[in-house]
């Protein structure tokens, strides 16, 4: 990956840049990073790059003629450079951040301020993309450019050395956006204190329970879930029914999403309307997979692996033992099947013995029979409903509520239960006559 910066003080980088993986990273050619110098484009004999602010005021403006200059000569260096301009006003650089731009791999033309500020009809003009460190004010560019390099260069393939390094630790996914656990080294004791016993076990499985359990962070309740959806639902090891799987998403499966949300049938008695572009689900996705508020699951066609739906429980606010439930069936030709019943007896048993919840909420459109018809089949239970709830393309809709107890679920398996029980019983003593 490319980077070009725009500097007064390029001297500022250049030892930074000459240092352990910044260094090595280069060496291998795995990132490029060019520094050229503002003034070199300054004007007349003192190489001028600022001038007094229109309006008065105190401090000094970088000059639009200079940086029109410098970014114009960048873009012919890099024509398919992306401009971005380090300043208090962008967008806070986050991890996120550093992975979007790692992944896209982008030329970058880094454009560092000084002074007061750059003249504005040069961000509207030339800039991007604009990036904030946070809200904080620095004497330039400089530093929040170097940060953004070496965060976005540690995620660029082969630059780590162990591929795994940037995958488990503090605000990647595998931790929810979350800091990582505490880590602990030789001496087993430091002045009093013992490192936790269990890293010391040589119990690899309880190791990682631990680890899990200490991301900074987490409450309990999100630990068990976390916890929940890689024993349960990974894609290693799915949870298994008769006829699909259910595992944690995948972004692969982003593509599927959308392609449902898409087709105006799928889509009828949701909150969206067509189209539905891939940056909404791809958003949707990533905030899902970072929040450990709830459990969000794919469906999979347990023959072919292939996606067919997609299912979720949503804890609520107010209480974490109560929980929204959704359901799609995004493969049309498996409507009618039976699936959908299916899929939403799976989901009590896991919302009702695995996630303890006290109960459960779903929500229909009114003009939807057939779910509604399925959720009474399967024994939730009309509480109310929404007048004018749901404003789509043809108009308002109205949305009725339905609940379902674990008491009333349970109730419901162990008259279950006795029916076989009766029905074995019967079958047994017809044959023994």
């Amino acid at each position: 990956m490319n980077f070009l910066v725009l500097t007064l003080f390029p001297e500022m980088l250049k030892t930074p840049l000459s240092e352990s993986i910044l260094k090595r990273a280069q060496e291998e050619e795995k990132i490029s990073v060019q520094l050229k110098n503002i003034r070199d484009f300054g004007e007349g004999k003192r190489k001028n790059v600022d001038d007094a602010p229109f309006g008065g005021g105190a401090g000094m403006v970088m000059s639009p003629e200079v940086l029109a200059d410098a970014l114009r000569w960048a873009k012919k260096k890099i024509p398919d450079a992306k401009i971005v301009f380090l300043t208090p006003h962008g967008e806070r650089f986050t991890q996120k951040k550093a992975m979007q731009f790692a992944e896209e791999q982008t030329p970058l033309i880094l454009l560092c301020g000084h002074f007061e500020g750059i003249d504005h009809r040069i961000r509207e003009m030339f800039v991007d993309e604009e990036i904030s460190l946070g809200d904080f004010v620095l004497t330039g560019g400089e530093i929040p450019a170097l940060a953004l390099i070496d965060a976005v260069s540690r995620l660029i393939p082969g630059v780590l050395g162990n591929e795994e390094s940037h995958e488990e630790e503090s605000f990647s996914l595998k931790f929810g956006g979350r800091m990582e656990y505490p880590q602990y080294t030789r001496p087993e004791e430091f002045e009093g204190m013992r490192v936790p016993e269990v890293l010391l076990s040589g119990n690899h499985a309880e190791i990682k329970k631990w680890r899990e359990s200490h991301i900074e962070g987490f409450s309990q309740r999100e630990f068990e879930l976390f916890h929940l959806a890689k024993t349960s639902f990974s894609p290693k090891k799915p949870w298994k029914a008769k006829n699909f799987l259910l595992r944690t998403q995948l972004s692969s499966d982003v593509e599927h999403f959308v392609k449902w949300m898409n087709d105006a049938e799928v889509a009828e008695f949701t909150l969206y309307d067509p189209p539905y572009s891939y940056e909404d689900e791809e958003e949707r996705y990533e905030e899902e997979i970072i929040n450990f508020q709830g459990l969000f699951l794919t469906i999979v066609d347990r023959i072919t692996g292939i996606p067919i739906g997609k299912t979720a429980f949503e804890l609520q606010e107010y209480n974490e033992y109560v929980a929204s439930f959704s359901i799609m069936i995004g493969e049309k030709g498996l409507w009618g099947k039976g699936l959908g019943t299916a899929v939403v007896c799976e989901m009590q048993k896991i919302g009702f013995e695995l996630l303890h919840l006290e109960k459960i909420s779903i929500d229909a459109f009114e003009e939807n029979a057939p779910a509604r018809s399925l959720y009474e089949k399967c024994g939730f239970y009309p509480v109310g409903a929404r007048q004018n709830h749901v404003q789509k393309k043809n108009g308002m809709h109205n949305i009725f509520l339905y609940e379902l107890m674990k008491s009333e679920w349970q109730e419901m398996q162990d008259h279950s239960k006795e029916t076989k029980e009766i029905l074995k019983f019967r079958g047994n003593f017809d044959l023994g006559e």
